[in-house]
């Protein structure tokens, strides 16, 4: 009997297929038209190649700016140790710790592009640029079950800068209200402006009341947490950042106020939403917004920033136009490839056809 030889452990790549290939069904099933190819797992060695950086050569983030510019997808990404962006994700998240973050979701470019439909697959490899602004896209990349993700992005018209927000309960599309005391909205200003120097001027006041109040011990994070809990104002969001950046105020922080009822909008007509309008980016006409604008209200929900800035964007601006949004999740909870299930796929009738992968 001939036996077929055994490809090297750990030379996966991927490739594009019609043919059903016997992996296993991971996570939920997802459906997609017939006939579109899917990535397929292949035990086979890839030639070298500039365009596929080895995991080791791959630039470390040090910020959100760098994050928001690092190639999407696979293999992803680890934030520089030390810096802004991992002592954030360290203290702040459940994606801190050297964790590899993988982009799922890349929108920008082309906000009326064509919108797909919810059939999109989500383990298929993230889009790697100019994803359609529309509600169906983003969820068919970022409802992976409720994993904790991180939402990064930019506008056109604010204060420049790169803003966002960690939702710890994930999206999921269960058209209800999530609760959540850890969830919160960022923003990193422009370095070097006035926005910045007046951010980090209030950080480190608060970090100094902060210590005082904690007798000069370690308990200045718990001071400056309590103080974060106490109201939307410009003093207690400082106290938060404080609290993990050690007066840094490179990144500033609107967390989570009057408790975390109503923390996350998770509904499927609906994209980004933190609160009634702390963070607000619906990418459905039917809303009354352009799928590419988003707007931000900070004070009510979420408190203010460091500094008493109340709107993400900069600049005093309330809604802007995005031009690029991110959203990443931890290597371990980014979705498994998906398995074309060729000829099969096309009938797609009854309970199994649509369990594994039919219409």
């Amino acid at each position: 009997m001939a036996f077929l030889p055994l490809a090297p452990v750990g030379t996966r790549t991927w490739t594009r297929s019609t043919v059903a290939a016997p992996l296993p069904l991971v996570g939920r099933p997802c459906r997609r038209p017939p006939g579109t190819p899917r990535w397929v797992a292949q035990a086979s060695s890839p030639p070298p190649s500039a365009a596929s950086p080895s995991l080791t050569s791959l630039p470390a983030p040090a910020t959100l700016a760098d994050l928001l510019s690092a190639a999407p997808g696979r293999p992803g990404v680890v934030p520089a140790a030390g810096s802004p962006l991992a002592a954030l994700l360290d203290a702040r998240t459940r994606l801190g710790g050297g964790t590899r973050l993988v982009c799922v979701y890349a929108g920008g470019e082309s906000p009326h592009a064509d919108r797909g439909d919810r059939d999109g697959d989500v383990g298929d490899p993230p889009p790697t640029a100019g994803a359609p602004f529309w509600m169906d896209t983003f969820h068919a990349a970022v409802d992976l079950g409720g994993v904790p993700t991180l939402l990064v992005g930019c506008d056109a018209d604010g204060g420049g800068g790169v803003w966002g927000g960690y939702n710890p309960v994930g999206w999921d599309s269960r058209d209800d209200y999530r609760d959540s005391l850890t969830a919160f909205l960022f923003r990193e200003p422009p370095p070097g402006g006035a926005e910045a120097a007046a951010g980090a001027a209030a950080v480190a006041a608060a970090a100094a009341e902060a210590a005082a109040k904690g007798g000069g011990s370690g308990d200045g994070a718990a001071a400056a947490a309590a103080t974060s809990s106490a109201g939307g104002t410009a003093a207690a969001s400082a106290a938060a950042v404080a609290a993990w950046a050690g007066g840094d105020g490179s990144i500033l922080v609107a967390d989570k106020v009057g408790g975390g009822g109503a923390a996350i909008f998770d509904f499927a007509d609906w994209a980004v939403r933190w609160g009634s309008d702390a963070l607000a980016m619906p990418m459905n006409d039917a809303k009354g917004l352009p799928p590419d604008r988003a707007v931000s209200v900070l004070g009510t929900q979420y408190g203010v920033l460091p500094g008493g800035g109340r709107t993400l964007f900069g600049g005093g601006r309330s809604s802007v136009t995005v031009t690029a949004l991110r959203v990443y999740v931890s290597e371990q909870w980014a979705p498994v490839p998906a398995v074309e299930g060729g000829e099969k796929e096309k009938g797609g009738g009854g309970f199994f056809g649509r369990l594994f992968g039919g219409r």
